[in-house]
């Protein structure tokens, strides 16, 4: 609703990034993860009842969520053996979209991550890099960044598919 922002913030002195959350109207921040390890990259859920993140809790960056307000507990979503950054859920919350990356490919694929069964779908996977994936407000097309033509652009194809792509 635009009265809290999420942020990663590393401490000035050096050691582990954690998430905060700043009340934007009364300038106040408060500590939302505790970890010995990075966290990073938070995506609110569009209710705002949650936050996906990134932890570096065994060596590799796995998913997380948890809810805000102060209760609960952050729970494991997706477990790659390498990366994963969160970057945007579809408007009614029933998707996160993520790009990954795992030793068997060393490139990062853009994924959609079903939140009523915690099954990851492929949104883009090629011998190239695609990341940054986030849906269309009518849920029908996702947008995200491919290094497909040799630079860094933006391509669109329909959603969950099937479907033709298109570079814009």
């Amino acid at each position: 609703d635009g009265t809290e922002l999420a942020v990663a913030m590393r401490p000035s002195g050096g050691g582990s990034a954690s998430i905060w959350t700043i009340d934007l109207s009364r300038n106040l921040g408060s500590r939302f993860t505790f970890t010995t390890t990075d966290a990073d990259n938070p995506v609110w859920s569009p209710d705002g009842s949650r936050i996906a993140f990134s932890v570096d809790r065994s060596a590799f960056a796995d998913l997380y969520l948890k809810p805000f307000g102060g209760t609960g507990a952050d729970s494991l979503l997706v477990r790659h053996d390498e990366a994963d950054v969160p970057c945007s859920w579809s408007s009614s919350g029933d998707w996160l979209f993520h790009f990954t990356r795992s030793s068997e490919r060393p490139n990062w694929d853009a994924e959609a991550l079903s939140m009523r069964d915690r099954r990851s779908v492929p949104v883009a996977a090629s011998p190239f890099h695609e990341f940054q994936p986030a849906l269309s407000p009518d849920g029908t097309l996702v947008a995200y960044g491919s290094t497909e033509s040799g630079g860094a652009e933006v391509y669109v194809q329909a959603f969950p598919g099937p479907g033709g792509k298109w570079r814009v």
